[in-house]
């Protein structure tokens, strides 16, 4: 949550839909969540919907105490490289969230939709194609 209350403010929003999502929800969740720890501490975590077709990165949020660490870049790459190699990737973002944006173009995702989530807020997708696809 402190992740999503600093990506409101990046975005310059006061009501951000993912704040709303319970623990319940969280744990009731049909995806899969993977974490990086630093000393004992959760600090990074990606939920991904595996039996989407493109693979559905749903999240990636890293803690503010671990900022600027490469965090999110470590367990990104652990995703596409190790547990799910090959695979094609879909992720979303708000228009004005820089660093994520930064970081997917880095991984080799492509801008492929500017769209409005309903809420007002500006809206980004991105896809990073699959093996099958850079064959084609």
């Amino acid at each position: 949550m402190a992740s999503y209350r600093e990506e409101a403010r990046l975005l310059d929003i006061d009501d951000f839909p993912p704040l709303r999502r319970t623990v319940e929800a969280i744990q009731q969740a049909p995806s899969r969540f993977f974490g990086l720890s630093v000393e004992g501490t959760l600090a990074a975590v990606a939920e991904v919907d595996a039996d989407s077709e493109p693979l559905d990165l749903s999240a990636l949020v890293v803690h503010p105490d671990f900022f600027r660490r490469g965090l999110a870049t470590a367990l990104l790459r652990q995703l596409l490289d190790g547990e799910f190699p090959g695979r094609a990737v879909s992720v979303t973002t708000g228009a004005a969230n820089g660093p994520a944006i930064q970081l997917y173009e880095k991984l080799g995702f492509r801008l492929v939709d500017r769209w409005d989530h309903g809420e007002g807020i500006p809206m980004v997708t991105f896809h990073r194609p699959g093996e099958e696809e850079s064959l084609g």
